[in-house]
């Protein structure tokens, strides 16, 4: 068996991808400032979840320099917008059924704000059912800590 070309993960298809990856380059060709990807970033984006890809792309097509899977030398951050600080996790029902997790993500909030990152926490849901108002709502959050600078 041969190796996916982005995620490394083994492959039996001839075209070089794992499946996974192959639905992913297939969606980035439909979005239009998904072009000339590194392949850094093919990397993050199978790694991510659809919901975060999905807030990803809308960000980047109304210009907020965002980045998918970034990682910050203790985690892997779900978008980030380094340059304004702000961290976006984008959480299952697991983060909120289980006391141990969410605990977790709570520190991991708290150890971002001491480094200057503000986290936003957004389940899964929100993101299928109110999309628009919740890109829009980041937008505007992002737009408070740009009047910061």
């Amino acid at each position: 068996m041969a190796k996916c070309k982005i995620c490394g993960g083994y492959t039996k298809y001839t075209n070089g991808y794992c499946l996974k990856c192959y639905k992913i380059k297939e969606e980035m060709k439909k979005t239009p400032l998904i072009k000339n990807i590194t392949k850094k970033e093919e990397k993050a984006r199978a790694k991510a979840t659809p919901q975060a890809r999905k807030i990803h792309d809308a960000l980047r097509t109304k210009e907020v320099p965002s980045f998918l899977e970034l990682w910050d030398k203790h985690k892997h951050i779900d978008v980030a917008i380094p340059k304004y600080g702000i961290n976006i996790e984008v959480d299952g029902e697991y983060h909120n059924t289980r006391p141990k997790q969410a605990l977790a993500d709570l520190k991991r909030t708290y150890y971002s704000y001491k480094k200057g990152f503000f986290t936003l926490r957004i389940p899964n849901s929100l993101v299928e059912k109110h999309f628009e108002e919740c890109v829009d709502l980041i937008i505007e959050i992002v737009n408070l800590n740009k009047n910061k600078e």
